[in-house]
């Protein structure tokens, strides 16, 4: 079992993955989409009319991150009384690991997860979250070439609120620590919270399920992140926000309190 602290040195991605099952579900979007854009899909403001994206501050150090879209990363302060906040846009991966069993076609899975669900005294005895269950993204692991996730004052336990360019949107909670090089992973709920399961452009399982960094022009914007950092319930790698609708509720709360603080 890892360290609840530990980061990953591999996990699944454009060139991790079955070679044979991906290159066909690519070549199923890429026929698809040859024509020119999707009928009917939404532009960038239909989803974010209410988040002043330029109140932010563009940190471009986080523009060596694979899987994030260029100069999206932005940090917000405090205004008002209202929770800082942190947006950014990636790809999308999706992650199978947790106490959900292992799914079928992924060639990675773990039963375990750097988060734990706060059923039991210790980390190491309670347990790790569900895919299945829970509406999770992955922070990249340190590394001494990037600028960290931690430096933002993101970290495990911290939660948000994703947006995709099919207008939905997951409340979730940064649930594992994945590759130190890449960002853009998030679990089967995650995935199927914002409408991955969409033949035949995509779906939300975890051997070929989201869309990688080669597709991500065709699937621009990709999945906005809005995070509060610091926004952890516990400090102790573990969660009290057991279910789904725990974690809408909390996420959606203080997605609410960043919009008042704005005016919006």
């Amino acid at each position: 079992m890892p360290k609840p602290t530990a980061a990953r040195t591999t996990k699944r991605d454009a060139g991790a993955r079955a070679k044979s099952s991906r290159t066909s579900v690519v070549a199923t979007r890429v026929t698809a989409l040859a024509a020119g854009p999707v009928a009917g899909w939404p532009k960038w403001e239909s989803h974010f009319a209410r988040i002043p994206f330029d109140r932010g501050t563009v940190d471009a150090e986080y523009n060596r991150y694979s899987g994030l879209y260029r100069d999206t990363l932005r940090r917000f302060s405090s205004v008002s009384g209202g929770p800082r906040a942190v947006t950014y846009a990636t790809k999308f991966t999706v992650d199978g690991d947790g106490s959900g069993g292992a799914q079928p076609g992924d060639e990675d899975p773990r039963p375990d997860t750097s988060l734990h669900y706060h059923d039991k005294p210790n980390w190491s005895q309670a347990t790790a979250l569900n895919a299945l269950r829970t509406s999770f993204a992955v922070i990249p692991g340190e590394n001494a070439s990037r600028p960290t996730f931690a430096a933002l004052g993101i970290g495990l336990g911290d939660i948000g609120i994703a947006f995709f360019g099919r207008g939905k949107a997951a409340a979730f909670i940064y649930g594992d620590i994945g590759p130190v090089t890449k960002v853009g992973e998030g679990s089967i709920t995650m995935a199927k919270l914002l409408g991955m399961d969409w033949p035949p452009f995509m779906n939300s399982s975890a051997a070929t399920g989201g869309f990688t960094v080669s597709e991500m022009a065709t699937f621009a914007p990709g999945v906005v992140h809005v995070a509060f950092p610091g926004s952890r319930d516990r400090p102790d790698k573990m969660t009290d926000l057991l279910t789904q609708s725990q974690l809408d509720t909390a996420a959606w709360g203080l997605f609410d309190r960043w919009m008042a603080s704005f005016g919006a």
